[in-house]
């Protein structure tokens, strides 16, 4: 090999190890940038110690990102607009507009951004050290539980879509009585009992993603309560109508269950969006 040649190629190797080293700094920057977000922004909310009842308490651990890349739909490595941390963040769904913290600005955003495009890079594991012949190794990082069937995700994420059609069909039952329009008022009780024990199941379901709490509890028991009701008063009601007479006492039965829907749909709202999601903003 020529001397000209040997230089050739100890540049090239040169070069490409120095390039090598410039895309590992950028992503050990990165990684850090957006460890640093995900800290001041997501864990005052998003982390075990937080009370806060409208975080998604699937991400119990918003700074572990380890944990975090190992969520369903979290993370796309290499794709930021698959990822539901990016999407979040780049609609202005979180951190929320009314949060003390402040919203994520764009040198934020674009550090989440490039961070998942190139991959989420992370810090190599903790190399395993053997002392006396006893292997050791660092704890592993707690995670949320088992991995889910992605089909079974899914089912729950409908829930919120499904939840509102026996909602509005429950309540339209109340108006079509009110109108005696008895034989919409049949219609509309079976429709949103038959449909409200649907959305209860893709409820539970997707309850399975959540912290465990007072609140939810009382909105998954409230929710059942409300689908037995739904259906007792369907029956009843569908009885005392059937010759297009007046309901009687299956009225008060009516009644009854409009105001454990608005209940059930209130807890939910609080779920979603925190307590005291309804209040005027007087004074802000």
């Amino acid at each position: 090999m020529s001397h000209g040649l040997r230089l050739l190629l100890a540049f090239c190797l040169l070069a490409t190890s120095d390039r090598a080293l410039g895309q590992e700094a950028e992503d050990v920057a990165l990684h850090a940038k957006v460890l640093d977000v995900m800290t001041r922004r997501c864990s005052p909310c998003h982390a075990p110690p937080s009370d806060d009842t409208k975080a998604m308490k699937k991400w119990a651990m918003s700074h572990d990102l380890a944990a975090t890349l190992e969520l369903e739909d979290m993370i796309e490595p290499g794709d930021p607009e698959v990822s539901d941390v990016y999407l979040l963040v780049f609609d202005g769904d979180m951190p929320p507009p009314d949060w003390e913290g402040g919203m994520c600005t764009a040198d934020e955003l674009e550090a989440v951004r490039s961070w998942i495009e190139r991959g989420a890079w992370l810090p190599p594991a903790p190399e395993v050290v053997e002392d006396e012949g006893v292997t050791k190794v660092d704890e592993p990082t707690e995670t949320t539980g088992p991995i889910r069937s992605p089909w079974r995700s899914w089912l729950g994420k409908l829930h919120p879509a499904v939840v509102h059609f026996p909602i509005g069909l429950l309540l339209a039952a109340v108006l079509a009585d009110l109108l005696v329009a008895r034989a919409a008022a049949r219609f509309c009780l079976w429709a949103g009992a038959l449909g409200g024990a649907g959305a209860s199941a893709l409820g539970w379901i997707a309850g399975e993603t959540q912290r465990a709490s007072d609140l939810l509890e009382l909105h998954r028991w409230v929710g059942i309560a409300t689908c037995v009701l739904a259906l007792i008063t369907a029956l009843i009601y569908s009885r005392c109508t059937r010759d297009d007479q007046s309901p009687g006492k299956a009225r008060w039965l009516l009644f009854g269950l409009a105001l454990l829907v608005s209940a059930t749909g209130h807890f939910g709202g609080e779920l979603s969006w925190g307590e005291g999601y309804l209040d005027p903003p007087f004074g802000k």
